[in-house]
Order: structure tokens, then C-alpha cells, then sequence
């Protein structure tokens, strides 16, 4: 074999092998991320870890959440529905509601004093 064609068979074999490594090395790295790597808000501690490990692709959310006081008042209906909170007020248990809640408006949910948590239950 001529020393030329041994030169560029390892030129062909170092790139198919570094092109491989790239590509290896890509995949690996796409971990899915979560809402707890996503949210500006993650650590309040009104946020339950249920809702934290939702995929970050999570639009809506249905969620249970707790007030400091049921019924709510009419300014309170309006403001979280100006949220985009959808409550189901036949759901009222103790002080927990059943919403269906944006995840946009989680923040500024968890900045509220009136709502003591929000949580959902594990799929």
C-alpha cells in the first residue's frame, strides 16, 4: 500500500471516530428538564415538589390549591381568573380549591397571600 492512501485511510477513520464522539456525546447531554429547573419561583415553599417535577414543556397545570380562607371574594375570583386560573368552586374541600392553573401564572400565584400551597397529584 502506498504511503499516501495509509495517510488518508487514518485521516477517514480519526473523523468517523470524532464524528461519532460528537454525536455520542450530544445525545447524552438532553437530559429532560423540569419545572424546578425552569421556574424564576422554585424554591417558595408554597410550590409542593409534585408540581416542581412537571416536564418543562408543561402548559397547564391541574392543581389543587390552598387558600387562607374559603369562600373566595369577588375580587379574588377576578384577579386569579385575570390570572388565567380556571377554579371548579364545587371542589371546595376544607380550604383547598381544584384549578386549572397556567403554568406562566405560578410565580406570581406563589407571590399572593392569600394562597397558602398549590400541589397536584403524582401521574
Amino acid at each position: 500500500m502506498k504511503t499516501s492512501n495509509i495517510i488518508w485511510l487514518f485521516i477517514l477513520i480519526f473523523f468517523m471516530v470524532f464524528g461519532l464522539f460528537l454525536f455520542l456525546s450530544k445525545s447524552a447531554s438532553k437530559t429532560p428538564k423540569n419545572l424546578e429547573q425552569t421556574l424564576s419561583c422554585y424554591s417558595s415553599p408554597k410550590l409542593d415538589p409534585t408540581i416542581l417535577t412537571l416536564p418543562e414543556n408543561t402548559i397547564n397545570i391541574k392543581a389543587f390549591v390552598s387558600f387562607e380562607s374559603l369562600p373566595l371574594s369577588s375580587e379574588q375570583e377576578k384577579d386569579l381568573a385575570d390570572l388565567g386560573l380556571v377554579l371548579d368552586k364545587n371542589s371546595g374541600v376544607f380550604e383547598y380549591l381544584w384549578a386549572n392553573i397556567p403554568v406562566a401564572s405560578l410565580c406570581q400565584l406563589t407571590a399572593r397571600q392569600d394562597i397558602k400551597s398549590i400541589f397536584t397529584l403524582k401521574q
